[in-house]
Order: C-alpha cells, then sequence, then structure tokens
C-alpha cells in the first residue's frame, strides 16, 4: 500500500523510524532506506533512486530522524491521495507561494499551517504546533519532513536531480505540481521531528537555484509587503557570504516593481543604498 522512501546517514535513526512505522502505520508498507552516510547522493538523487525501487502505488519521502504519534496514520493518508486532483500531502506548508527565492516557512504567520512536534539537536524542550490551519488546507509548498503523494504524480513529476545537496527539493516539487494539482496539508498525521534544518549558504545557493530554474510557475496574486520583507531577509542573508555587488546581481532577478510594487522597489532600493 505505502513504500516509505528514506535518505539515511544514521543506521540508529532507521531503526529507530522502522519501530515506530511498524506500530502506527495500521497497513501494508515497505521501507526503502537508500544509505548515504558516505554522502554519495544529493536527496534529490537518493529520493528518485528509492521511488524507482518502490513496489507500491503511494510514496512517502520521509526525514529518518521522525517518530510518528497518529495511530493509522497510513490509512488516513491513502484515503485522502485517492482524491485524483490532490498532489502532495504534507504536515507543515504554506497557503502562499513567493514570487522571492524562499522556503516553506514565510514571516506572516496566518500563511503558514503546521501540525508538527518540533525538536532541537541543542535544546532539551519542543515546540508544539497543533493549532495552525484546518485539516486539509489547500497549500502551495510543503515542508521535505514528510512529503506524501501517488507513485503516479511521482512518476509525472520526479524530484530534480540537477538541485544538488539536501535544500530546497521540497519547495521545487512542490511549485511544479502545484502547477496542475492541489498540494494538502493534513493533520490527520501527527509525528515528532527530532531535530530542526540547517541554514546555511548551500540553504540560500539551492533556493535561487530553484527560482531560476522554474520561474515560470504559476503565482496567486502578490503579497508587495511580503514580497519585500522576503527580499529584504534574502539579500540580508547573502551578505553572509558574498560581497555586495555579487548579492545584487543574485537579486536582480526579482529587484522589480512587478514583485515589490512601486513603493516596495523604491524603499528595498534605498534600503540597499544606506545600509553598508
Amino acid at each position: 500500500m505505502i513504500s516509505i522512501v528514506i535518505c539515511s546517514v544514521n543506521p540508529d535513526h532507521i531503526d529507530s523510524i522502522s519501530i515506530s512505522i511498524k506500530n502506527t502505520i495500521g497497513l501494508r508498507y515497505e521501507i526503502i532506506a537508500i544509505d548515504n552516510s558516505e554522502n554519495k547522493y544529493s536527496i534529490t538523487q537518493a529520493y528518485n533512486m528509492g521511488a524507482k525501487r518502490s513496489i507500491f502505488e503511494n510514496l512517502i519521502f520521509v526525514h529518518e530522524d521522525v517518530e510518528f504519534i497518529s495511530e493509522n496514520w497510513g490509512e488516513k493518508l491513502v484515503n485522502i491521495l485517492k482524491n485524483k486532483e490532490i498532489g502532495i500531502v504534507g504536515v507543515a506548508g504554506s497557503t502562499y507561494l513567493p514570487s522571492v527565492p524562499s522556503g516553506w516557512y514565510l514571516p506572516d504567520e496566518k500563511y503558514n499551517k503546521v501540525f508538527i512536534h518540533q525538536g532541537f539537536k541543542y535544546k532539551k524542550q519542543l515546540v508544539r504546533f497543533d493549532n495552525q490551519g484546518e485539516d486539509l488546507t489547500p497549500v502551495y509548498l510543503l515542508d521535505g519532513v514528510f512529503l506524501g503523494m501517488r507513485k503516479e504524480l511521482w512518476e509525472e513529476f520526479p524530484f530534480y536531480e540537477d538541485l544538488v545537496g539536501f535544500h530546497a527539493y521540497d519547495v521545487n516539487i512542490c511549485q511544479r505540481v502545484c502547477t496542475k494539482y492541489q498540494n494538502i496539508f493534513t493533520k490527520q498525521i501527527e509525528l515528532l521531528h527530532l531535530s530542526e534544518g540547517k541554514v546555511d549558504k548551500s540553504y540560500f545557493d539551492a533556493l535561487l537555484f530553484n527560482k531560476l530554474s522554474f520561474s515560470k510557475s504559476k503565482y496567486i496574486k502578490l503579497n508587495f509587503e511580503l514580497e519585500f520583507i522576503l527580499l529584504k531577509s534574502l539579500y540580508s542573508n547573502l551578505r553572509c557570504y558574498y560581497d555586495k555587488k555579487t548579492v545584487i546581481t543574485k537579486i536582480k532577478p526579482y529587484l522589480s516593481t512587478k514583485n515589490l510594487g512601486y513603493k516596495g522597489f523604491f524603499n528595498f532600493v534605498k534600503y540597499i543604498f544606506l545600509n553598508e
């Protein structure tokens, strides 16, 4: 019924998630763990490799440092995916598709839909997000911690292997799928993610590469204020790794009145020249 693909770097995590899946999924499944302990593959390569080996009609791509809390969540996912208009199903996502390169989580909370227990590598406490968004909310982007889909949809939209490394793969596949299908946020699958993601130079480079590769995605009506905030944040983060001239070149495709509105455009130009 469900093939579960995991890109693994830690055998202990695979043992733990395997037990968790066995105790909670509630239907037939297989786990396809791609050993990436020697960093041979990008996550897009590992996921496509695992999907090609799968035998069931439904696929899940999930991080290895996850524990499932819901009972019989596999049956719930299969029932959701029976609707052929649905694309990807996840437990955290956003209802706005930015024009500016960005991850799924947005600085305006009204767009974020999250149902997850989040752990941290260097903190003992958990952050519980269990009241953000209604079940089966339509979204554009989803967090790669858990991505469920029909195998036939993955065959139509495989992970984009030109996107190397371990970032933006979720944003990439979601923005392609949402041009034809409706991605969905669900509260029927409760899980604990044991560690947070890593944001570094490779993360921002991947976001930029993703947007340039698929700039023709269908956007909803732009929120100029949010686009301004996202571009300002992107500029500030890129300045940690690149000189000012290089950063301006990288963000130039998004620095326009079309993306920011006239007020946002001139305020952003002013911001660039007043800082540094």
